[in-house]
C-alpha cells in the first residue's frame, strides 16, 4: 500500500515515517520496510527525526523527497505531522516535500489480514 503511494507521488527520495519506540530493536520492522521501500526511517517520538532526515537529503540534493507516513488511521499524530510538513517546506523552499496518507482502510487491507489468519 506504501509502494502504491510510491508510485504517484513521484519523488526522487523517500522518507517512512512512523511514531517510533524506545525499546530495544522496536525499530526493527521500520528499518526494514523502509528498507523495501528504498526510503530512509524517520520518527515522530524518538530519533532520527522527520526534520533531521529532511534536511540529510535535502543537503544530498534531492528536490522532491517524498513522506510515507506508517500510519493506520488519520488523527492527532498524523495532523501534527501536516503541520510540521508545511513548516518544513518554508524552511527548505528549494526542495519540494510531498506527503503521503495514512494507509487507511481499504479492501487491500481487510485482504492482507485475511491472508495473516
Amino acid at each position: 500500500m506504501l509502494a502504491t503511494q510510491q508510485h504517484s507521488l513521484l519523488a526522487d527520495a523517500w522518507i517512512l515515517l512512523s511514531h517510533g519506540s524506545r525499546r530495544v530493536d522496536g525499530n526493527q520492522p521500520v528499518l526494514e520496510m523502509a528498507g523495501n521501500l528504498s526510503a530512509v526511517p524517520a520518527y515522530w517520538s524518538v530519533t532520527p527525526a522527520l526534520e533531521s532526515r529532511v534536511a540529510e537529503l535535502a543537503a544530498a540534493g534531492a528536490a522532491k523527497i517524498g513522506i510515507l507516513p506508517y500510519f493506520l488511521f488519520a488523527g492527532g499524530i498524523t495532523e501534527a505531522i501536516a503541520w510540521q510538513v508545511r513548516e518544513l517546506q518554508i524552511k527548505f523552499p528549494r526542495v519540494q516535500l510531498l506527503l503521503g496518507k495514512p494507509i487507511e482502510a481499504s479492501v487491500e487491507l481487510a485482504d492482507l489480514i485475511l491472508e495473516l489468519i
